[in-house]
């Protein structure tokens, strides 16, 4: 029979699981950086500035009632979900330690990492990421059905989060990263309707980095949060740069910067961009984001 897929002269290539699920992470975080900025033998230098250029300008910095691109690639750094994700879209810890699924997929049960501080000082409890689940299910456009099924969140230990459904759920433990359900103070936004978006002085997370400056159509300034739980972020200090259309789609690069850019792009999960950076003058360019790591 006729290969059908070069019947108008397209070529086709294969393409397994990995691979498409890896793309669909860049596509997602919209944001990578060069394979050679995490060389296995590069060892992270504490200080630098991670640069990057966004578009478009975000209307807000966190992802609790918004699902645009904005806040999922900056909020990130500010704030922490429950879990993160590898290439393989397998679950990892960030705030959430161990977690367990009943067999009847009607119980799912996060042990919190203990110590962990919101940028003002407040300990992170269960009751904020009860409070968080409860204004994503609300008011975010995925959260609504991420957490459609759950009829009850169990807070009786500040440590321990109990979630119980209706119905199992396959998308509930898929959507827990700070891209799409961040987790936020209650003692914050408990004061805000679920439509509104936070003030500079409200924008306080317990992510790696604490926002410093915001001036729209200019940068966003962030610095390293003294008291994040992961000491292994070495970054002092982050600048995001606001983009216009074209120059997002199209960088002009002068020789030397085509010098120290022009390395295979692959993607990297968004909390790698949050909280790793080697020692590399390397520039990865990459519509709409591009990321660069200075000492």
């Amino acid at each position: 029979m006729k290969d059908k897929s070069r019947q108008f002269g397209v070529p086709t290539m294969t393409i397994n699981r990995r691979l498409f699920n890896q793309f669909l992470l860049l596509a997602g975080a919209s944001a990578a950086l060069p394979a050679g900025a995490f060389a296995e033998d590069a060892k992270p230098v504490a200080g630098g500035t991670l640069n990057f250029v966004y578009y478009p300008e975000p209307n807000q910095i966190v992802s609790i009632n918004t699902s645009a691109g904005g806040p999922a690639t900056i909020g990130p750094k500010i704030f922490d979900g429950l879990l993160a994700y590898d290439y393989d879209l397998n679950p990892r810890p960030q705030l959430a330690t161990e977690w367990s699924i009943s067999d009847d997929g009607l119980e799912y049960v996060f042990k919190l990492r203990q110590g962990v501080k919101f940028s003002d000082g407040h300990d992170l409890t269960s009751e904020d990421v009860a409070f968080s689940i409860s204004r994503l299910r609300e008011a975010h456009p995925r959260g609504r059905i991420t957490f459609q099924n759950v009829t009850d969140i169990d807070t009786s230990d500040p440590y321990i989060v109990k979630i119980k459904l209706s119905k199992p759920s396959a998308a509930l433990i898929s959507g827990l990263a700070a891209t799409e359900s961040p987790v936020v103070p209650k003692h914050i936004y408990e004061k805000l309707k679920p439509a509104d978006d936070p003030s500079f002085e409200q924008i306080i997370g317990s992510g790696p980095f604490v926002l410093k400056e915001w001036v729209k159509g200019s940068h966003i300034l962030v610095e390293k949060n003294p008291t994040y739980w992961d000491a292994l972020n070495p970054i002092s200090t982050g600048s995001f740069s606001a983009s216009s259309p074209i120059r997002a789609r199209a960088p002009r690069r002068s020789k030397r910067a085509r010098s120290t850019s022009d390395r295979t792009l692959w993607p990297s999960p968004i909390w790698s961009v949050s909280t790793r950076c080697r020692n590399s003058s390397s520039t990865a360019r990459s519509s709409p984001i591009a990321a660069r790591c200075t000492n």
